[in-house]
């Protein structure tokens, strides 16, 4: 996925001789955004299932966020508490229920362009 980060940009550059620059950077944002949404998909559904074989153990979820990403997902040349924008991602829980949350594209929590992954713990018997 990440090649498509350095083909993109040649492609564009066709793009626009043919279309007009406003038009393929106007769809290499889109695109870039999609590819952001996707890769950031992966990595909150990897945190969750960390997160849920926590709480099958202890019965809790961690009660440092930050700390437990630290210690438990290792993302070579990135910081796993990140998104792909740069942006802190979020834990909220009550009880056994979870959600993890990416700002998305516009950077901000708690907008419409959030991506959110909903899930619940279980005890292990």
């Amino acid at each position: 996925m990440r090649l498509v980060f350095k083909v993109l940009p040649i492609l564009f550059l066709l793009y626009a001789f043919r279309s007009g620059t406003a038009s393929a950077l106007s769809l290499y944002d889109d695109v870039r955004d999609w590819v952001r949404s996707s890769l950031t998909r992966v990595d909150l559904h990897r945190v969750a299932s960390a997160l849920e074989s926590e709480y099958a153990s202890s019965g809790r979820f961690p009660a440092d966020f930050g700390e437990f990403i630290d210690e438990t997902m290792k993302k070579v040349g990135d910081d796993a508490r990140l998104d792909s924008w740069g942006t802190p991602l979020m834990l909220r829980t009550q009880g056994p229920h979870y959600e993890l949350v990416s700002a998305g594209p516009d950077r901000t929590h708690m907008t419409p362009d959030d991506i959110v992954v909903e899930g619940r713990g279980e005890r292990a018997m």
